[in-house]
């Protein structure tokens, strides 16, 4: 049995929900919207660290250390340091979708796994630079057509359209999906 990942004292409980933390005392957040998080997390493949999605408002954001992200001036990419306050969700929090459930809007979109609860920097930062260089196009058939998903959430049963986070191609059913998508299966090109 795998033993249980510490946590960083900062995560609150999940008696207690989310949190307002400060930033710039242990991380400084980097935020963007959602859909492109998507893209974004494409690129990185599996070197993201934790996201936070604020469901609500459609952002996502990452963990850095404090001031590395300082200098960053990415077009759809905002810096939150010292002096702003980012709301963190238990670590429980971490399945959804919760748009129709008010007291969860928040979630951990790629979950938090022990200590290790900041993304790499460099990597962020190319990742980040490469999708707003050349950004995503939305679904033809709306922005508010349902939610995207990325496969963490369990199965899929939508009585909305589901985009998955991979491919961004419609999912029917999550488990005709996952044998033909080529980013699950590892079928497409490096983005």
């Amino acid at each position: 049995m795998d033993p249980i990942p510490t946590l960083p004292d900062w995560i609150p409980s999940e008696r207690h929900g989310a949190r307002t933390l400060p930033a710039g005392r242990w991380w400084d957040a980097v935020v963007v919207d959602s859909f492109t998080a998507i893209y974004v997390l494409g690129r990185l493949i599996g070197r993201s660290g934790p996201v936070v999605e604020d469901q609500g408002r459609q952002l996502a954001l990452w963990l850095l250390p404090p001031g590395a992200a300082a200098n960053w001036d990415l077009p759809g990419v905002q810096v939150l340091g010292h002096g702003h306050y980012v709301t963190i969700p238990p670590a429980e929090w971490c399945w959804g979708p919760w748009w129709e459930d008010a007291r969860r809007p928040i979630r951990w979109l790629v979950p938090l796994l022990g200590e290790d609860h900041r993304a790499d920097p460099a990597a962020l930062h190319l990742a980040l630079a490469r999708t707003v260089a050349e950004p995503p196009a939305r679904p033809a058939w709306g922005e508010a057509a349902g939610t995207v998903v990325t496969g963490l959430e369990g199965p899929v049963e939508p009585t909305l359209p589901v985009v998955c986070g991979y491919c961004h191609h419609r999912v029917v059913a999550d488990d005709d999906h996952a044998t033909t998508c080529p980013w699950k299966s590892g079928k497409a090109s490096a983005r």
